[in-house]
């Protein structure tokens, strides 16, 4: 089923009223539901300015820049910056204090885009804007159940490669790409080895402490991570 190149980007991705009225301000996305289904995305953020410019993204990345305008029926429409119109046409806005509610029908299912305003001084952060960097392994604390994983550190990089560094004497590396699902904490690990397989692992954060688990013939394998000065 194909939605709006906007309605992507809110996931993944002037006339204004009175201030009293107006959606200008920070606002992160907390619930989204197309029909029956939860589109939820991660750390999803939209910043619309007074003077009707408009900023989105996920965690630290920025990946919408626009305008915003409230039409005479009181609908807000997003326009990119390149000046093209959302084709899917505006959303019926609901201003009711720090919480926003934006609806709109797309392809016969209703579309309900759930926000709440945040202080900019904590941006909402992403889970790939806390991978990014040095992780040792943490065996003590790790359940390994498939192989024998035999390095010790991981180094991601913003440019989505992730470099192993295994316990053997000449120092060899093995290096993957990685990526983190944009609706729920997942990790992909896809190696840069033809024969090595994908995988999928569920991540979380806890101070400098970085936790993948992933199920294994009804067991829970666990690998956890410290974070290490570059």
């Amino acid at each position: 089923m194909r939605f709006s190149l906007f309605l992507l980007l809110f996931f993944s991705t002037l006339n204004l009223f009175s201030q009293k009225n107006s959606p200008a301000g920070y606002w992160t996305v907390t619930l989204v539901t197309v029909g029956e289904n939860t589109m939820t995305p991660v750390s999803k953020w939209f910043h619309l300015g007074t003077d009707g410019d408009l900023q989105g993204g996920n965690g630290g990345n920025i990946n919408l820049l626009g305008t915003w305008q409230i039409l005479d029926d009181g609908g807000l429409l997003f326009t990119t910056a390149a000046g093209i119109e959302d084709p899917a046409g505006p959303f019926a806005m609901k201003l009711d204090g720090e919480q926003m509610t934006l609806e709109r029908m797309e392809e016969g299912q209703l579309v309900q885009v759930s926000l709440t305003t945040y202080n900019p001084a904590n941006w909402p952060t992403a889970p790939w804007d806390k991978v990014s960097g040095l992780w040792a392994l943490d065996a003590a604390k790790s359940t390994i159940i498939t192989k024998a994983y035999g390095f010790q550190t991981a180094f991601f990089r913003w440019d989505n490669l992730v470099l192993f560094n295994w316990q053997q004497q000449d120092g060899s590396n093995w290096s993957a790409l990685w990526r983190i699902n944009a609706h729920r904490p997942t990790l992909e690990i896809a190696p840069n080895e033809e024969c090595a397989s994908r995988e999928s692992w569920e991540i979380s954060f806890s101070e400098n402490e970085m936790r993948w688990t992933r199920d294994i013939e009804e067991e829970q394998e666990v690998l956890v991570w410290k974070k290490q000065d570059n």
